[in-house]
Order: C-alpha cells, then structure tokens, then sequence
C-alpha cells in the first residue's frame, strides 16, 4: 500500500503515520503544505502513485473537500480508485448538509472524526481493503 497523509499540523502527520508503521504498512508521504504540494503536484499524479489517501478537511489556503472533489472527479476520468479518507475535527452539528457543508464531504470513502485512536484507523483502513496487522 502507496499512502498520502495531507495535513497542516506536524504533530498529527507524525501520529497517523506512526499508526500505519504501528499497523504493519510501509511509511507514509507525509504533506503539511498541501497548496505548495499541489502547486508541483496534480490529483492525477496522486491518483496514479496512490492507493490510499488521508486528508484532513480544515486546512489554511485549500480545503479537504476542495482536494476530494477533484479527486473523485479525476479518479473517475482515469478509472483508478485509491482510497480517500477525509478527517475533520468540526462535530457534524457545525456543518450544513449541502454542497458546502456535509454534502460535499460524502464522495469520501470514509470519514473520521479527530482525535483518531489507532483503534478507529484500523478499522477506516480495513473498510477500504489495507490489513496490516490488528490494532491492540
């Protein structure tokens, strides 16, 4: 499994990637400047080097759900499905269920809510098909 992990905070990059290496998965590429990474990166480019990508919604200068719909929408193109998972620290009462709210969170394959036990990130990760070894 190739993974991604998109996320302004450093600390929370470090903790889910340690989570995967915890889990029996290989490292992770780590980006805290997603609009830099994507000034020198397409969505194709992750698509295509991809299986699986974690992305936090709240995030300075480019938002998670603006990077899914892109995603799902070039994933479609190029008929390869990498796995997006989003993560967002916003309880769902903060959200309206519209295309700027929830609505436009659903195209993920899986979302969590922060803080995220290694529990709960073994299991996101076996729905979409990554067994690494049980959390425990």
């Amino acid at each position: 499994m190739r993974a991604i992990i998109i996320d302004d905070d450093q600390d929370i990059l470090s903790v889910y990637n340690d989570y995967l290496k915890q889990l029996g998965h290989p490292q992770a590429e780590l980006v805290s400047d997603p609009q830099e990474f994507f000034q020198n990166n397409s969505i194709a480019s992750v698509i295509e080097n991809y299986d699986l990508v974690i992305c936090d919604v709240h995030m300075p200068n480019i938002k998670g759900n603006q990077i899914l719909k892109e995603f799902v929408d070039t994933r479609q193109t190029m008929n390869r499905f990498p796995s997006f998972i989003l993560i967002t620290g916003v309880a769902p009462e903060y959200f309206t269920f519209d295309e700027q709210g929830w609505g436009s969170l659903a195209a993920a394959d899986d979302i969590l809510g922060k803080p995220v036990e290694i529990e709960e990130f073994d299991h996101a990760l076996r729905r979409q098909g990554f067994f690494g070894k049980a959390a425990g």
